[in-house]
């Protein structure tokens, strides 16, 4: 059930090349998955590797309650599926489990140097 209602509520946006998906420093309020395109990641002017289709990002600023912390911007058309925060805090902290799981992926971001959001 939990599952069905996330995918009803979830939401489809296309990007276009150049187009700025999360600026760090701004607050963050949705999380996104990449379902087609590469997207550039920049932290503090430093670029990290590209995301591309099944990567996801945003969850730092959401998990930890702090703003983005990188930029994300499209390099080609993309499309992305994007989740609302409260959502996905819902669906990520609903058991023990998911707030494991979702900690352990943004402090996996964060140790990488790929903050992503």
């Amino acid at each position: 059930y939990d599952l069905e209602r996330l995918a009803a509520r979830a939401t489809w946006r296309d990007v276009e090349p150049g187009q700025v998906v999360v600026r760090q420093g701004e607050i963050g309020t949705e999380f996104f998955i990449v379902q087609v395109g590469d997207f550039t990641v920049v932290t503090n002017g430093e670029e990290h590797p590209a995301m591309h289709a099944r990567d996801s990002f945003g969850e730092i600023a959401l998990i930890h309650s702090v703003p983005r912390t990188a930029t994300v911007t499209a390099q080609t058309v993309g499309r992305l599926l994007v989740l609302a925060g409260t959502d996905f805090l819902a669906a990520v902290t609903g058991n023990e489990d998911g707030q494991s799981i979702a900690r352990d992926v943004a402090n996996a971001h964060l140790r990488r140097g790929a903050v992503v959001e």
